[in-house]
């Protein structure tokens, strides 16, 4: 049963808050005032918002009121405006194909005379309609019609609407996931505005999803949330929703018992507000509370009443699944026949609602079949009439009227086909259009993760420098006695140290250096200067050609550290007097680093000093997605392997 109606009736609109009551007076002084010019229509509509949900006469009245003044004034805006106010109205009412020909009405206004914010509410007003129509291809069209011009604003509450009324498309395509993707960025979205009509709506689609995903605990929290709203911004629709849903879920958990107050309360909110709508959804409910209570005549009490508004309503969606809700009740009642007529409703409809279109194709092509052949045979029974010297010509014309209809039909079988193939190309397009909406929720996540990488900075920077700068403040407070000149020596080279910490972590971080050549060139660089500074003799191999690969920085950065660490332990530890560095390159980085010295097996106290650093050097690794292998034989050998 479709149950978010609600949140459709999400319009753009230039309501002001009931609570505002410096507005409230402004708004009476300007109705009190008996002006005729602009400002008195905003002032109308503005003033009828806030009737439109407890009072929805006395909101047509103010509205009514502006259209007149607009008209006569020859506001056009006026007008527009009056019809994105009525359509609310009209939509509780059922009357959906009224609010579809004023939301046409009002895009052509504002495409003469509008601004991209009136083109936005437009869009998302006509999109909204074409939903309750069922026309799924026309509202995702608009919808992405809309957000186009909502992204050139600056206004986030128009991205909040929007994303939330995608959410109730793909709830109504069955794609639950997507569904649930578009509600909750709707809800931060709401959340960061602190508006709080948007926050429940975006509830109301969150708990459906979570509805049909199976997390019934989340989706129950969520429409009593739902409910508390309603109640404290006197909202019935937002009641009606909660309780529908809430009791859905009873049902689904056999605790039908608990399911009837709360469709009772809907069935008396929809009678209050004269809700054509609500009143179906609550009746649909109370049958299915009926039927699992096997109370199968009150059931088919309560889908018929339901199926009569549904009718009225011309809502072939929640029609068709009536049809099919009272065919399993007559099956239960033993009315095989009866049970037998609904279900085959239910089939035509369904399938209406599948291939409305290809079928009206076909039945078009029948049509002009049927009248071919009514002609052939008029053509006959006058052939039959003419003498025997017109029998060659007689069959001539036959033929000729034969070929013409097998190609008339063959044409028009062929333009079905075409006009078929350029409705899907249409749908391919519009998949593609979310599909760019969803690259956009992709680039808010790089920069969430670029936000965290600057906060690792600071982090790294303030470890490091933190330490070293404590290191160096200790040693400059030491006297000045036989031990100066060492201590000198020490603090310069904690100061270098630092300063080296520092340059790899912007290098790391520099998106200028974040390609693999890059990495090459500074470790080589950085090796070079480390070993000539230490007087090692040292040789370096690496490929002439790298490819043009692009890293991430902190991949660089932990395959520079651990290439560094192994140069440092064999500098240290390992007593040697030539290291060599090979760098390789296929489908992976091959990095070897090699010395002559002492190798860990044959010094326990070495093994027990590089340790740490060697615990370290296989977490880097880790991160980077790659391994390290060290050998120690007539030396030590380090392989580093880094798929890129």
């Amino acid at each position: 049963m479709k149950t978010s109606a609600f949140l459709l009736a999400m319009m753009i609109c230039l309501s002001v808050s009931a609570q505002d009551k410096h507005v409230s007076d402004s708004l009476l002084t300007i109705l009190r005032s008996g002006r005729q010019d602009t400002v008195m229509v905003s002032a109308l509509l503005s003033w009828g918002d806030r009737y439109s949900i407890r009072m929805p006469d006395s909101a047509v009245f103010y509205f009514e009121k502006a259209h007149r003044l607009a008209e006569g004034l020859h506001w056009s805006r006026g007008i527009a405006g009056y019809d994105s106010h009525i359509i609310k109205i009209l939509d509780d009412r059922g009357d959906y194909q009224e609010a579809l020909r004023l939301c046409k009405e009002a895009i052509r206004i504002y495409s003469d005379s509008g601004t991209r914010e009136d083109m936005v509410r437009g869009y998302n007003n006509l999109a909204n309609e074409y939903q309750y129509l069922g026309d799924l291809d026309a509202t995702v069209d608009n919808y992405m019609n809309a957000i186009r011009l909502a992204e050139t604003l600056t206004q986030r509450r128009y991205m909040k609407i929007l994303t939330n009324n995608l959410a109730s498309v793909f709830y109504e395509l069955g794609q639950f996931d997507k569904c649930y993707t578009y509600a909750l960025q709707a809800y931060h979205i709401a959340g960061e505005l602190k508006d709080t009509e948007g926050i429940a709506s975006s509830l109301v689609n969150l708990g459906l999803s979570e509805g049909h995903l199976d997390r019934t605990d989340s989706a129950m929290k969520h429409f009593r949330e739902i409910v508390r709203f309603g109640r404290r911004l006197d909202d019935y629709t937002l009641l009606c929703d909660a309780y529908v849903n809430i009791a859905s879920i009873y049902v689904r958990q056999h605790r039908a018992v608990l399911a009837k107050p709360k469709l009772d309360s809907v069935l008396l909110l929809a009678d209050k507000h004269d809700n054509p709508n609500y009143r179906m959804l609550a009746l649909a409910g109370l049958a299915d509370v009926a039927a699992e209570d096997h109370e199968w005549q009150e059931a088919d009490r309560y889908t018929k009443d339901a199926m009569a508004i549904a009718s009225l309503l011309r809502d072939r969606d929640d029609l068709v699944q009536l049809f099919d809700k009272e065919a399993t009740i007559r099956e239960k009642m033993l009315d095989w026949k009866g049970a037998l007529a609904f279900r085959n409703r239910f089939d035509t409809l369904n399938d209406s609602l599948l291939n409305e279109k290809t079928r009206n194709h076909i039945n078009d092509l029948e049509t002009r079949y049927q009248a071919a052949r009514k002609d052939h045979a008029l053509a006959e029974q006058r052939l039959q009439l003419a003498q025997t010297k017109e029998i060659v010509r007689r069959r001539n014309t036959q033929l000729i009227i034969l070929t013409g209809g097998v190609t008339a039909l063959v044409i028009l079988l062929l333009l079905a086909w075409r006009l078929f193939r350029q409705r899907q190309k249409l749908n391919r397009q519009a998949l593609i259009t979310l599909q760019k909406e969803q690259e956009v929720t992709v680039l808010k996540a790089v920069l969430e993760g670029q936000e965290d990488e600057r906060q690792r900075i600071a982090r790294e920077l303030h470890d490091d420098m933190g330490a070293g700068l404590t290191t160096i403040l200790y040693l400059s407070r030491q006297p000045a006695a036989d031990g100066a000149t060492a201590t000198g020596e020490k603090i310069a080279r904690t100061a270098a140290g630092l300063v080296d910490t520092i340059n790899e972590i912007i290098w790391s971080m520099n998106q200028r250096y974040d390609t693999l050549e890059d990495l090459v060139t500074f470790i080589r660089r950085q090796a070079s200067q480390l070993l000539e500074i230490n007087g090692i003799d040292y040789r370096i191999e690496i490929p002439e050609r790298v490819p043009d690969i692009r890293l991430r920085g902190e991949l660089r950065r932990n395959v520079y550290l651990v290439v560094k660490e192994a140069i440092n332990n064999a500098l240290k530890h390992a007593g040697a007097s030539l290291i060599l560095l090979n760098i390789d390159i296929d489908s992976k980085l091959h990095i070897r680093v090699q010395d002559n010295g002492r190798g860990l097996g044959a010094d326990r106290n070495r093994k027990n000093r590089v340790g740490n650093g060697l615990g370290n050097m296989q977490q880097r690794m880790e991160k980077a997605g790659g391994t390290i292998c060290i050998v120690s034989d007539r030396g030590t050998i380090v392989r580093l392997t880094v798929p890129i």
